[in-house]
């Protein structure tokens, strides 16, 4: 999709059914126009591997080209977790990018993508940072939340929609920073600054931040993930959680 912005979202997966990824990619499709993908397992999880069924590339890859996104893959690997991960695939989705964004294999994205990017357009000549865009965990009745929601937080959202910035200006450096959600990154003019987890952060200046009005929502269907996804993912968070708490942050 060519446009007065180039617009990229950044794919990280491992071990997900390649009918979940194809859905990722075309809700991507939707006001994307590239895809960075990579693959790869967490070493916290058992015997972590570094590559996936190749259905799954496949899969992406095929879903990409359909749609019309370009799509590069990042070289399979075992990453010490999610910062680790979601910063390779930032560094390769930043160049040549002017508005970068994770995707999830469990994210399904809808709205109206030519006034998504007309609006995105905007932003970006008027110097936005950061855009926060309509984010929805829906419930799944026939889940036993007790036994298979991934942690307290995925069963605190379930049913609730935020306003949460998930779309972010390419700048020179960015890094996620202490925890997969906050990023720190150098402005074109040298400011250091937060963004989403790390706006509050002391010493880092807060970004200039939109908040996206054109239709769209961004849905995160972790509830309704097939049970091995879920225990895989749950067994995880168990062991990054008390990492975290050993050491401070995550990796």
């Amino acid at each position: 999709m060519a446009g007065a912005v180039i617009i990229s979202l950044m794919l990280n997966w491992f071990d997900e059914p390649p009918e979940l990824l194809r859905q990722a990619v075309r809700g991507a499709a939707v006001f994307a126009d590239r895809i960075v993908a990579a693959d790869g397992a967490y070493s916290l999880v058992g015997e972590a591997e570094p590559r996936s069924d190749p259905e799954q590339t496949i899969a992406i890859a095929e879903e990409a080209d359909a749609c019309g996104l370009t799509c590069e893959f990042l070289p399979p690997q075992v990453y010490a977790g999610q910062v680790a991960k979601r910063t390779a695939c930032l560094q390769v989705a930043k160049e040549g990018s002017d508005w970068v964004l994770p995707l999830d294999a469990d994210w399904l994205i809808e709205g109206d993508g030519p006034a998504i990017r007309t609006e995105l357009e905007e932003m970006h000549a008027n110097g936005y940072e950061q855009v926060a865009v309509r984010f929805y965990q829906p419930e799944n009745p026939e889940l036993d939340m007790d036994e298979l929601a991934l942690n307290v937080w995925h069963i605190n959202e379930a049913g609730l929609e935020r306003s949460t910035p998930f779309i972010y200006r390419s700048m020179p450096e960015m890094r996620y920073d202490t925890n997969h959600w906050s990023l720190v990154c150098r402005s074109e003019d040298g400011r250091e600054l937060g963004l989403f987890g790390a706006t509050l952060r002391p010493g880092l200046a807060r970004p200039k931040t939109g908040y996206l009005q054109a239709e769209h929502l961004f849905q995160h269907l972790c509830l309704f993930r097939e049970r091995k996804q879920i225990e895989r993912n749950r067994d995880y968070i168990a062991k990054r959680d008390a990492e975290v708490a050993r050491v401070g942050f995550e990796t």
